[in-house]
């Protein structure tokens, strides 16, 4: 891992993870919904990330 790699601050956090963790944080405010911690964490892919937030949409509705 490079220097460059680690987030300002986020105690050695990747910059990736602190990015990730940045965009599910404005995607839950934004769209008012809740997001199952464990189920947010293991998302890979957009695809899974778009399930995810169709599943928090149907059960805010």
């Amino acid at each position: 891992m490079k220097l460059r790699d680690l987030g300002i601050n986020c105690a050695g956090a990747s910059s990736a993870t602190t990015k990730r963790l940045l965009l599910l944080i404005s995607l839950r405010k934004g769209l008012e919904i809740d997001l199952d911690p464990e189920a947010a964490a293991s998302v890979e892919t957009l695809g899974e990330l778009a399930g995810l937030l169709q599943s928090a949409l149907r059960s805010n509705a």
